[in-house]
């Protein structure tokens, strides 16, 4: 039996499966806009704006073309979610993401079995950061997205609609997403999805669970990279795998219980025959 087939041997055979979706899934926005005709033609116009109102425009449109559903990039990562949510749909799974993309969210994925504490542009916060709450984007995106196109469509600038992009009601300033990383990020954002995360978290003691973490870098290395290693060492039922082409290292605590892969994540799940010197087992 090969590597790969151990994993998924391990993995069928876990009660529980945490996993862990790194920087290597991250969709390049900039890629899906400049294959949007809508945004193609208003993009010279839009770098006129304010840097405020283009972000809001870019973020709308990427989730214009994300609901439409017909890029080729987008969709290829949308199949990966889907092949990897096959892979373990019967387990009782939670998955941590890093990504800002929100694919995962247009997938097969149960969103209530999901937390982004790096950010979503599923939510907006006040540019400023003068109040931590938090709003949603989807009836502004999908009014916003719908004037776009009447525009595109019948002739016109998107100048017509640029007060429609929402301000904060306490200080005027615009809205933008509430990505890490941003002015007066706010955890409110993820603060109920991370309690869910929590209590599942507690329930995983004594339990055989596989640890799945794939292509996860240190960018945020304290929400996935190193909480799961602790899973890891905390559990003595527990089988951790690390996917990640150029950081597939595991710590000595857990190596004798740990799978490294050095190869891309999005490779790792497409492959159906993966060649055994690609990986080594704890090293």
């Amino acid at each position: 039996m090969d590597i790969l087939e151990t994993i998924r041997e391990k993995i069928s055979e876990a009660d529980m499966v945490l996993l862990g979706i790194g920087e290597e899934f991250q969709i390049n926005k900039e890629e899906i806009l400049k294959r949007s005709s809508v945004y193609q033609a208003f993009a010279e116009e839009m770098e006129t704006f304010e840097e405020e109102e283009r972000n809001f425009f870019k973020n709308s449109l990427y989730v214009f073309e994300a609901e439409k559903g017909s890029q080729g990039p987008f969709m290829e990562k949308l199949e990966m979610y889907n092949r990897l949510h096959r892979l373990i749909e019967d387990k009782n799974y939670f998955a941590v993401t890093v990504c800002k993309d929100d694919a995962i969210y247009f997938s097969n994925f149960d969103s209530r079995r999901i937390v982004s504490p790096c950010g979503t542009g599923r939510q907006m916060k006040c540019k400023n950061g003068c109040q931590k709450e938090v709003f949603e984007t989807a009836k502004i995106f999908q009014k916003l997205n719908c004037r776009l196109l009447q525009i595109y469509e019948n002739g016109g600038t998107c100048s017509e609609i640029r007060q429609e992009i929402p301000r904060c009601r306490e200080c005027g300033a615009y809205m933008e997403m509430n990505f890490a990383g941003t002015t007066g990020y706010s955890e409110k954002g993820y603060e109920k999805d991370w309690k869910r995360y929590m209590l599942w978290l507690q329930g995983t003691l004594n339990k055989k669970i596989c640890i799945l973490e794939l292509g996860v870098g240190f960018s945020y290395p304290t929400v996935i990279r190193w909480p799961f290693e602790k899973v890891a060492v905390l559990n003595e039922k527990a089988c951790f795998v690390r996917v990640n082409k150029k950081l597939p290292q595991i710590a000595k605590e857990i190596k004798e219980k740990s799978f490294s892969v050095k190869m891309d994540s999005n490779d790792f799940i497409t492959e159906l025959q993966i060649d055994t010197d690609l990986f080594y087992n704890g090293g």
